[in-house]
């Protein structure tokens, strides 16, 4: 089974722990609830808490906004691709993910080993809300086309499908 690097900038990963999707029942008003239930029958990880649930981002890495404009061109063009909001983010390497723990984290928060069987590689660094609509509108459909970015320096990251499963601390 593939494995993949996560950096726990909440810090509540723990060794043989199992991530799955959490179903929230406590939205209101009650429309609201129906509309998230619609979206995600299955519940949502942490970071679909985070971004699309509560709102609770200080939005370091990126708007909420992209998110929600990401989770949209992909049921609208890549159905088969993972939504963010179902999905834990990891890494291809440890430097990989030493690198976003630096630039987008606490640079103290632990790295963790993970084991996935479903997954999907984008380039972080699409998402942004460029220059125009245009570009982010483009710049969307490239993230879930799976292609870098324009600058030749992608950022790639890994959509971990639940289940995910947690091996080990990586003592760097």
């Amino acid at each position: 089974m593939p494995k993949f690097y996560t950096v726990d900038r909440k810090e509540t990963l723990q060794q043989g722990i199992e991530i799955t999707l959490q179903k929230y029942n406590d939205i209101k008003p009650d429309y609201l609830q129906k509309h998230v239930d619609m979206m995600f029958p299955d519940g949502v990880t942490l970071h679909g808490e985070q971004y699309f649930l509560r709102n609770t981002t200080k939005g370091i890495i990126i708007s909420p906004a992209i998110e929600l404009l990401l989770e949209y061109v992909r049921r609208a063009f890549f159905s088969s691709r993972p939504s963010r909001f179902q999905s834990l983010f990891g890494f291809e390497s440890i430097d990989y993910a030493q690198k976003f723990r630096s630039q987008y984290g606490n640079p103290d928060a632990p790295i963790w080993k993970v084991e996935v069987e479903l997954y999907f590689r984008a380039d972080m660094s699409l998402l942004t809300l460029a220059n125009s609509l245009l570009f982010t509108s483009y710049f969307a459909y490239q993230y879930w086309s799976g292609d870098s970015s324009l600058s030749n320096k992608p950022f790639w990251e890994i959509l971990l499908v639940p289940p995910v499963k947690v091996l080990r601390k990586i003592d760097r």
